[in-house]
């Protein structure tokens, strides 16, 4: 094939190719530039623009919000994980002690009824000792061994009416 039949078939060629209009005629197709021929839309790149701003700015005041509320640090009160906050601050084990002495000390150093029908009292611990002393000092002689006659680790006492 020489190249005037190659010419001749691809003239034939693109004429097939070219859009036909309704009446049958040809129409001629516009040459392509090689570039866009619009411009962009200002429109659409506004509105995303505004979404990005009104996006960041929810953003920014929902993270204020949350650094100022009183719920940020309810967990971290909850349980103490660290000394970093203070040294004065003490975890719940630590309170629960402390009130668990504190009731332990009023209940040794008070007066009260145990069984008021029984005739059993309470008395301060450093007065129930001092009577078992004088009992086991009225009752022992120098070589005798000395034992309680309350019951061990208690305060109370039996008073007869």
């Amino acid at each position: 094939m020489d190249d005037s039949a190659l010419l001749a078939e691809f003239e034939m060629n693109t004429e097939l190719s070219k859009p036909t209009s309704t009446q049958g005629a040809t129409a001629s197709a516009a040459p392509s530039p090689g570039y866009e021929t619009k411009d962009a839309s200002l429109l659409a790149i506004s509105s995303i623009a505004v979404f990005m701003i009104l996006l960041i700015v929810g953003t920014v005041l929902i993270a204020g919000l949350y650094l100022k509320s009183p719920y940020k640090h309810a967990a971290a009160n909850a349980r103490q994980t660290s000394f970093a906050e203070s040294a004065s601050w003490k975890s719940s084990v630590e309170n629960d002690q402390a009130a668990l002495k504190l009731e332990a000390a009023e209940h040794l150093e008070s007066y009260g009824w145990i069984d008021r029908s029984a005739g059993i009292v309470r008395i301060p611990i450093s007065r129930a000792m001092e009577l078992e002393a004088l009992d086991a000092a009225k009752t022992a002689g120098p070589d005798q061994h000395v034992q309680s006659s309350a019951n061990p680790g208690t305060n109370e006492r039996r008073v007869t009416p």
